[in-house]
């Protein structure tokens, strides 16, 4: 028989069975984790439409507004995980083991990768986008 394991090593065999899109879609909580993905997959849909029926000098802002959405929806959660992180140690009243915070860090720093890596498309569209217009922009008499 297995002895029983404590709450920690538990914790840490699911861990190791784990994948990396569970363990993101933990760290960021699953309303912002479909949250991130749905702001990367609406920015990459509206950057295209954007660069492809886009006119005029209000192009650039509307590129600059829709691209980094997912990315910036991870840096607010982030920011709101490093809160959480840090009311948690401040109200325990002891002080926390180095390798518990340092997974906390890591936890913390979970949606903002998820929300780069979401953010790529997007920018790959608009970059491109942005090269394929100039290149078939029609020469101005001066």
């Amino acid at each position: 028989m297995q002895p029983d394991l404590t709450e920690h090593e538990q914790f840490l065999m699911m861990l190791k069975n784990e994948t990396l899109v569970e363990y993101y879609r933990r760290a960021c909580g699953p309303t912002f984790f479909y949250l991130i993905l749905g702001a990367g997959v609406a920015a990459c849909i509206l950057t295209f439409v954007v660069v492809r029926y886009g006119k005029g000098p209000t192009v650039g802002p509307a590129l600059v507004l829709t691209t980094p959405a997912a990315f910036y929806l991870g840096l607010w959660c982030m920011a709101e995980s490093f809160v959480i992180v840090g009311r948690i140690c401040e109200q325990s009243g002891v002080t926390p083991e180095l390798s518990v915070l340092v997974g906390s860090i890591g936890h913390a720093m979970a949606p903002l990768l998820v929300g780069a890596l979401v953010s790529i498309p997007a920018f790959l569209t608009a970059v491109i986008g942005a090269i394929v217009r100039a290149l078939s922009a029609q020469p101005q008499a001066i």
